[in-house]
């Protein structure tokens, strides 16, 4: 029946599949809430929409947090697993270093800011000033990590041209018929795999320097317009989306 082939149709289960799990939840909000952040200041002449706009983007903000609740214990652990890494790359470690402490500074302040929020946590009665600034210090760390971020996206892309270049000057060194036919497949094989890995450090290079800029304006290194913000975060959500759509697994 129609009905049956809509519900258990392939994109039907990954959606499905997507929205259960919290890392798609939590993307999904996120990118609402850029879209209502870079709505707001389109609307910003009509004070009853921008009054609505915002109330649904602060909405959004506190619902996301819990999403992300403990989510510096991953990081904690990806920093030992870096550390313990001693055949890597030197550079590519420290910079993985800077990201992993970074990503897990900023989502332990989340974690504060999000109390603050509801109520559990006073300013003046914890009297702390990490409490007092948690917002600004998470926008702080948060930019250490995208920066140890962007730099290891750098040095990745330096890397695999590298590689790319020594594969492209091998492929055209002279050889037998026979072994050339099969070197040359093989490396052309390693060669479309090295694109695709460039292409998806470029990729992942863009999403780390909008959000890059995001950070720098909640720590007030520059002065965008919420408009510029608002678009900056849609855009690195919605390539955020596409990247877990197209790492979801539906099961059999």
């Amino acid at each position: 029946m129609t009905y049956e082939k809509l519900v258990y149709h392939p994109e039907i289960n990954r959606v499905i599949a997507f929205l259960d799990t919290t890392a798609g939840r939590e993307k999904l909000l996120r990118t609402v809430q850029y879209l209502t952040r870079f709505l707001a200041y389109q609307l910003r002449g009509d004070l009853v929409e921008l009054a609505y706009l915002k109330r649904i983007q602060f909405l959004i903000g506190i619902s996301r947090k819990p999403l992300r609740f403990l989510k510096f214990l991953k990081h904690f652990r990806s920093l030992f697993i870096v550390l313990d890494d001693q055949l890597k790359d030197k550079k590519l470690r420290a910079f993985d270093v800077l990201k992993q402490v970074g990503f897990a500074a900023y989502f332990f302040l989340d974690g504060v800011q999000w109390f603050k929020q509801l109520g559990l946590i006073n300013d003046r009665k914890s009297r702390s000033k990490l409490v007092a600034n948690a917002g600004i210090y998470g926008f702080r760390c948060w930019l250490i990590a995208l920066t140890g971020a962007i730099l290891g996206n750098l040095r990745k892309l330096h890397i695999i041209y590298s590689r790319r270049k020594a594969l492209s000057a091998n492929s055209s060194a002279p050889d037998g018929k026979e072994a050339g036919i099969s070197t040359n497949t093989a490396t052309v094989d390693l060669l479309e795999k090295e694109d695709l890995n460039i292409a998806k450090e470029q990729n992942d290079l863009i999403k780390n320097s909008l959000d890059a800029l995001v950070a720098m304006n909640g720590c007030n290194i520059i002065d965008a317009t919420e408009g510029t913000v608002g678009l900056a975060g849609l855009v690195t959500s919605i390539m955020g989306l596409k990247d877990l759509w197209k790492s979801t697994k539906v099961g059999v």
